[in-house]
């Protein structure tokens, strides 16, 4: 059973999750660059994950600075309004059962942004994470 129908119930964890899978698709679509994930139990997690985490926070907080600085700092542009919108739908399925983020300050998110940059160019890679 996912973890979303445990915390949401059947229909509402479905629900749930399809917003999910279409913001993460859309991201996808409006990325600056291929996204990156940890995989599961590592522990942590990686810059792009913060940062959707930082849009849902701020859609539950109503910090919009942070939730849309969140997604500039994912997509090519911030004509990627969907992004926002999509964040916005799963914050508001999440909170309609009563789980709600911790706000993630706007300085957190820019410290994640230039953690992650300095890391990247540190490392013989050419990625961006």
């Amino acid at each position: 059973m996912s973890a979303h129908a445990q915390a949401l119930g059947a229909i509402d964890g479905q629900y749930a999750l399809d917003v999910m899978t279409s913001l993460i698709e859309r991201v996808g679509v409006c990325a600056t660059c291929p996204l990156r994930f940890y995989k599961p139990g590592t522990g942590h997690l990686c810059r792009d994950e913060c940062l959707v985490l930082g849009m849902v926070a701020g859609a539950q907080h109503g910090d919009e600075i942070a939730m849309v600085q969140s997604a500039k700092l994912l997509t090519c542009s911030d004509a990627c309004i969907e992004v926002v919108d999509r964040a916005s739908a799963y914050a508001a399925v999440l909170l309609g059962h009563g789980h709600r983020l911790t706000p993630i300050p706007l300085g957190a998110i820019a410290d994640i942004d230039f953690r992650s940059s300095s890391f990247a160019s540190s490392q013989s890679s050419a990625s961006l994470h």
